[in-house]
């Protein structure tokens, strides 16, 4: 090598030197910084607040290429909640019933919902004890109760049967593809005859009715075609009155809230609460199907949190002889055919 050539190859060497940065000792420092500070968007793992893909501020120690984009593994503190959620703390609302809302007039505390079990980030629920209802549900129509929170029950599609898609089954054998559900009274006791049902159906794509299915009543006598009926038992050798009688889906819930209604005080009255959400008004027997749910979701829901069908006779209050009586319940089963028309 020329003497020429050596001394570009030591000028080169020294600059490079220079540029790696060297401390007292002449040791080469760490090409990662410590304690720096910056925004950047990049996947990593770390101790702090949340892990996962996200972009956010942090401070700490870590490995990692270039600014920006990248993958590192280091030490930090950031703010984020779950896998990839920013959390930014705030006012939180008790919600007794988990279903993501409290009431405006409930318990507070300040934080991350994530944090903070038993509250939510989002006030406005106006059942705080019922997990149907809050700003977000859909109406269960006819029920007389206002399940959204916007201050009003809504009314019932009114689409006419022949424009249903209407399964003609009794519950027995397997069932049609429309069919999501089903609910079947093996022993109808001594108020129907056996082997009644409730089916839950797919009427028009992502709309889902119910219908009752041979609900034939074990007494055929005559006064049961008058307006006090003859299947409600009622104390103290008072008769029967069906105008209180109701089919319900109900809670898993013991001891479950008990539905009434007051004699006289008109059709519209509340016929849901908590524990049972009105099904069906079982006095007009020429109601052979009624609306449910629009959309899977709504359809999922409350059956997953109301999961049985019950017929009961809710109380006629005030009369003491006329008390809330459950007469026969059957847990919903669900058709792994079903073929959505959607």
């Amino acid at each position: 090598m020329s003497r020429a050539m050596g001394i570009a190859v030591w000028v080169v060497l020294v600059a490079l030197w220079g540029l790696a940065g060297c401390d007292g000792d002449g040791e080469v420092a760490a090409d990662a910084a410590v304690g720096a500070e910056g925004e950047g968007e990049g996947e990593g793992e770390g101790e702090g607040e949340g892990e996962g893909e996200g972009e956010g501020e942090g401070e700490g120690e870590g490995e990692g290429e270039g600014e920006g984009e990248g993958e590192g593994e280091g030490e930090g503190e950031g703010e984020g909640e779950g896998e990839g959620e920013m959390c930014m703390p705030g006012t939180l609302y008790a919600d007794p019933d988990a279903d993501g809302f409290g009431a405006d007039d409930a318990e507070t505390a300040e934080g991350c919902a994530a944090d903070n079990p038993g509250f939510a980030a989002v006030s406005g629920d106006c059942g705080p004890d019922d997990p149907w209802r809050n700003p977000a549900a859909q109406e269960i129509c006819g029920d007389n109760v206002d399940d959204d929170c916007d201050g009003a029950d809504s009314p019932c599609p009114e689409t006419a049967p022949a424009g249903l898609d209407i399964p003609n089954w009794d519950c027995t054998g397997e069932p049609p593809a429309n069919v999501y559900a089903w609910a079947r009274f093996d022993d109808g006791g001594e108020y129907f005859e056996d082997g009644a049902c409730f089916v839950f159906f797919e009427a028009l794509p992502t709309e889902f009715y119910v219908q009752r299915v041979n609900l034939v009543r074990s007494n055929d006598s005559a006064d049961c075609e008058t307006r006090n009926g003859c299947t409600c038992p009622s104390l103290n050798g008072w008769p029967s009155y069906d105008r209180r009688l109701y089919a319900f889906t109900r809670a898993e819930a013991d001891p479950c809230a008990e539905v009434a209604i007051v004699d006289h005080a008109g059709e519209e009255q509340p016929v849901s609460n908590a524990c049972r959400k009105y099904l069906y008004q079982l006095h007009f027997y020429d109601i052979d199907q009624s609306f449910f749910a629009a959309g899977m979701d709504a359809l999922q829901r409350r059956l997953a949190l109301f999961p049985i069908v019950e017929i009961a006779c809710a109380e006629d209050a005030p009369h003491a002889n006329l008390p809330f009586q459950s007469l026969l319940t059957a847990r919903v089963q669900t058709n792994p055919g079903f073929v959505s028309q959607e």
